[in-house]
């Protein structure tokens, strides 16, 4: 997903954007998969070793955490809600909380969440 402007809602990563909006202050939370590619983690990868964030590598290699100073709770109930959805499937509650943990506009929530629902139908 991707911040809106224009509160449309979209969809699209924050490649390349993440450690820019975390410095910014318009995110306190990220979350990268693990096979996320290395390119795309250098600059986070550069603030977490200087100390500027800070990060945690999710259990069984299913993803890096990276949070901002004061947002460790949000960290960890991100890591929650990830494990949840790897155990439970998609629950919409779990779904919205995530979209709003990692910093996304209600319309880029909702936008995912149709997306979403859309491919369930399938």
């Amino acid at each position: 997903m991707t911040f809106d402007n224009d509160h449309n809602g979209r969809l699209g990563p924050h490649e390349f954007k993440e450690a820019e909006l975390m410095l910014a202050g318009k995110k306190a939370v990220a979350f990268f998969y693990a096979d996320y590619p290395d390119e795309y983690l250098h600059d986070i990868k550069k603030y977490i070793e200087n100390g500027k964030f800070e990060s945690f590598q999710m259990e069984a290699d299913n993803g890096l955490i990276v949070w901002t100073p004061g947002a460790k709770e949000k960290a960890i109930r991100l890591a929650e809600l990830v494990r949840h959805g790897r155990q439970h499937g998609y629950v919409e509650s779990v779904e919205r909380e995530i979209g709003q943990i990692l910093g996304y506009s209600k319309a880029d929530i909702d936008f995912h969440i149709d997306h979403i629902k859309s491919d369930l139908k399938e």
